[in-house]
């Protein structure tokens, strides 16, 4: 733990002196406290994350921004990750949670920089997109920082499972039981249709749930999908687009947007009903002769 410290702080004084490396850091450093929650008791966790932000501060104090926004984000995410691996939480599930837990984080330092430094990200938000609907812009802000935060819990993700592998630390890549994509994706549809009526930015960011949780389903069952439920999903893909093209004109201009989750909340029925049927048997054509 000690040494992990001085390794988080070393890379934390490195950014600091060329701040081009900050998006390596993000990666790099939550590989520090997952590893520290595989293979040391979960008692020293925390222990291990304020003695590394501490280190941290110590030698890299100038560079406090990207300290604070950067380097006690990354720790926070690299923590949850190793405490829900090690409690052989789904490797999915430990995805999404850990990027809403980016999504939490991404809110809080960009309120705290607002406060301090005066700051506001969303003013740049617009501006990276010019050509945008500024009717939009209010409205998919949160499902944009959950994006952002789910990318960047992505590539720890791969990149903790290429290292950690190095170590023959356990993985769980299943996705056990088989119904929770479909639990969590009617939970968020669920969650997001008051959030039509009542706080709209809440209804998009259950639409990026709902397209999460679909893909998901869909990635699972594709090698044992049979072929007339791959009729269907053609099926139900045309009949989204027509309910798109009739619906769209019927909302408001600033939740039109919100029906491009139709196909994917479609989707969820053929890819049910597939994993509710017997297995079939997927032969392994690599080693086929």
């Amino acid at each position: 733990m000690a040494l992990l410290s001085g390794i988080v702080a070393l890379f934390a004084l490195v950014s600091g002196f060329f701040p081009f490396l900050t998006p390596f850091l993000m990666v790099i450093v939550p590989l520090a406290p997952a590893f520290v929650a595989l293979v040391c008791p979960l008692k020293f966790l925390p222990l291990f994350l304020l003695t590394s932000f501490g280190a941290s501060l110590g030698v890299a104090f100038f560079d406090f921004q990207a300290l604070l926004f950067y380097l006690l984000p990354s720790l926070c995410v690299g923590a949850l990750y190793g405490l829900l691996q090690k409690k052989n939480v789904s490797a999915i599930l430990n995805l999404f949670l850990n990027g809403v837990l980016s999504t939490i984080l991404l809110l809080g330092t960009l309120a705290t920089s607002k406060g301090i430094y005066g700051l506001s990200f969303y003013d740049l938000f617009v501006a990276l997109f010019p050509l945008m609907n500024p009717n939009y812009a209010p409205d998919i802000f949160l499902l944009f920082c959950f994006t952002y935060g789910l990318a960047e819990t992505l590539l720890i993700y791969l990149f903790a499972k290429v290292v950690f592998s190095k170590f023959h630390l356990p993985t769980n890549e299943e996705i056990h039981p088989l119904w929770l994509p479909y639990l969590c994706g009617g939970i968020s549809l669920v969650l997001g249709v008051p959030c039509y009526f009542f706080f709209l930015p809440g209804s998009y960011l259950c639409l990026g749930f709902v397209i999460f949780w679909s893909v998901v389903a869909f990635v699972e069952e594709v090698p044992y999908q049979r072929s007339w439920l791959w009729a269907i999903q053609v099926v139900l893909l045309f009949v989204s687009i027509l309910l798109f093209a009739l619906l769209y004109t019927k909302l408001l201009e600033d939740r039109g947007l919100l029906l491009s989750s139709i196909p994917f909340i479609l989707s969820f029925l053929p890819n049910a009903l597939n994993a509710s049927l017997p297995r079939l048997c997927v032969k392994n054509k690599i080693n086929k002769p």
